[in-house]
Formats: C-alpha cells, structure tokens, sequence
C-alpha cells in the first residue's frame, strides 16, 4: 500500500478516536445501500492504533500516533484516473477528524 496522507494531530489521541467512530457511523448510515453492495468493513485494531478498510474494491489503513494520522491505500488500476479526486476526498475526510 502507499503512503497518501500523513498530517499532524490538531486534538488530543483519544478525541481523534471518538470523532473517527462518529464518522464511521455517520458515513455507514448515509451509504449503507453501498456498505452492503461493495463488501464495505472497518476493523480497529486498537493495540497498533489502526483502523482497517476492505472493500471488493478498495483497502486502506489509517494509522495514529500521538502527533500523527496516516492513510494508506492502494487504489485500483481503474480508479487511478480518479487518484486525484480521490485524495482530495480522503484529505477532507482526516481533517474533520483530527
């Protein structure tokens, strides 16, 4: 997977945790018909700080550290045209978290 974004934390570790729960949720609500149709999980896996993404399409990490958020992926050979929308997507996203 490559590197796309890495920022420093604006909040506190745990803050950071609890405003990405709250997204997940929120995004899950809004596009569950896409959860379903794509295969879409969110794993935490708390004892390395990471949450984990998987789709029939898609995965990524997104890793934290107490200054530090990262977000990998690999995107698909199809969607690379889109590589720029796609970052500009995930830049917004960690920003409303951290």
């Amino acid at each position: 997977m490559d590197k796309l974004i890495e920022k420093k934390l604006t909040k506190p570790l745990a803050q950071v945790r609890k405003n990405i729960d709250k997204r997940i949720a929120q995004l899950e609500k809004d596009h569950a018909a896409q959860k379903d149709k794509y295969n879409i999980v969110y794993k935490w896996d708390k004892k390395h700080e990471k949450l984990v993404l998987e789709s029939d399409y898609l995965k990524g990490e997104m890793t934290l550290d107490e200054k530090t958020v990262a977000v990998y992926a690999q995107i698909p050979f199809l969607m690379r045209p889109f590589k720029a929308k796609i970052l500009s997507v995930l830049e917004g996203e960690v920003d409303k978290v951290i």
